[in-house]
């Protein structure tokens, strides 16, 4: 099935993409990995006891052996993971083991990730069938541009974190809105949103480019808040939920990048926000094609989410989540500009994994690594150097100016290049070798890392 759809060159990418995706996931087992599985099965514990309403005391208990001792926020994101372990805790059931943060657990825990990540692209498969009128000429860029994410591998493999499970559900809802089904648009936007309130921004982006109507748009965000609300109604007097009250998520993704003016500091993303948002009120189709109807509104959605993520509160595994909406414009238009397109988003994106790794402490760590390549690298009487903190120099002091000036160029640089290249394909577009170049330089970034990090420490 492979050979027919890929030639040589791309399976030997592919190849890379998978062996890099397997050594993250085998050899490290960052703190958030193994605190999610763990909570995932006391999510259980707790259901099938008839005690849910005790979830944050349980999670106190740390029976199962969680790095982590007090839970901020919902739990919704750990629903669909407690499914899927749903087997493997019966099992742990039955043979009375309770630890369960570490090896196989956490291993299974990756392999839900990676169904969500093959769900994800097959939903902008189907997305980009739609736009196409049934042709998927390029199904195989999106699959190959996806796998070769070092920024995706990190979060799902390297970190183990859930970031994929609300931008499934987001890319769903996207799907069914280019459909026209406006249930299963509203139904998978609201559980993006109760996993991630982020996805708020897409959600009410496209909302506002089909109703203009205030009292619309408001009631259609309140819907959308429903849940969440009533999970906070529900939990209210639990001063175990509430501990977090006191964070400030708006200082946290408007206050990161500020520039200060004689009337105050303005914030560069809502700015951006603003922007976006204002174009699609005044947005009208009436004189365009369905296809340019979808261009544009993927392309400004694709921007929001770039602003949010590059701009925002910006841990280094939820870096990702640019790549999947990107993809979803430059892989439906502009075939004339396509290599042009490619290489900004390779560009990019390798940018933004070089900019992490300098800039935060906990990414690529000894403390990370898992248990049984611990124990086999002792039997092997390999000493691992005690490096708990990044093995890359930070470079970028905190406070720096140097993240908004890289992420604002980068923001500046996307706009205005995929606008330019947003224009009716002329002329048939081929695949030349420099599409193979940079993906090749995609695919390496990833290997590359792993490879100095063993290097770091253990010579």
């Amino acid at each position: 099935m492979i050979q027919k759809k890929y030639n040589v060159a791309e399976q030997f990418l592919i190849l890379i993409g998978i062996g890099a995706a397997l050594a993250y996931a085998v050899c490290f087992e960052y703190t958030d990995s193994r605190t999610l599985t763990v909570w995932s099965y006391d999510l259980l514990d707790v259901l099938f006891r008839g005690e849910i309403l005790d979830f944050y005391e349980y999670i106190i208990e740390n029976v199962r052996g969680a790095q982590h001792f007090m839970c901020a926020g919902n739990f919704f994101p750990m629903i669909p993971l407690a499914v899927w372990n749903f087997p493997i805790w019966l099992v742990s059931i039955v043979m009375h083991i309770q630890n369960v943060s570490a090896g196989f657990f956490v291993l299974w825990t990756k392999l839900f990730y990676t169904v969500l990540f093959i769900l994800t692209i097959d939903r902008m498969n189907r997305i980009s069938e739609e736009v196409q009128n049934g042709e998927n000429k390029w199904r195989k860029y999106i699959f190959l541009l996806m796998l070769g994410s070092s920024e995706i591998i990190f979060s799902l493999y390297y970190a183990g974190q859930d970031e994929i499970v609300y931008i499934f559900f987001m890319i769903q809802a996207i799907f069914y809105y280019i459909k026209g089904n406006s249930k299963g648009f509203y139904i998978f936007s609201i559980m993006s949103i109760m996993c991630c309130q982020l996805m708020l921004i897409p959600y009410l982006l496209l909302v506002i480019f089909e109703d203009k109507k205030w009292y619309s748009i408001a009631s259609k965000l309140c819907i959308a808040m429903i849940p969440a609300q009533i999970f906070d109604i529900v939990y209210a007097r639990n001063p175990r939920y509430r501990f977090h009250e006191g964070d400030n998520f708006v200082e946290w993704f408007f206050g990161r990048n500020v520039f200060h003016t004689g009337l105050g500091g303005v914030s560069v993303l809502a700015v951006v926000l603003v922007f976006i948002f204002g174009y699609a009120y005044l947005y009208h189709s009436e004189s365009k094609s369905k296809k340019e109807v979808i261009r544009d509104k993927l392309y400004f959605v694709s921007m929001a989410v770039c602003a949010v993520t590059f701009l925002g509160w910006d841990q280094f595994y939820r870096s990702f989540i640019w790549v999947p909406f990107i993809l979803l414009f430059v892989m439906n238009f502009n075939t004339d500009s396509m290599e042009t397109n490619i290489m900004i988003v390779v560009t990019v994106g390798i940018l933004r994994t070089f900019l992490n790794c300098i800039s935060r402490e906990n990414v690529l760590q000894t403390g990370s690594l898992s248990e049984q390549l611990k124990q086999f690298l002792e039997n092997q009487q390999l000493a691992v150097r005690n490096i708990n903190h990044s093995i890359f120099v930070s470079m970028i002091n905190e406070g720096s100016q140097l993240p908004l000036l890289v992420n604002s160029a980068m923001i500046g640089g996307i706009l205005f290049f995929f606008y330019m290249n947003c224009k009716e394909e002329k002329k048939k577009w081929e695949s030349s070798n420099s599409i193979y170049v940079l993906l090749l330089a995609s695919y390496f970034v990833a290997p590359v890392l792993i490879i100095y990090f063993f290097y770091k420490v253990l010579l």
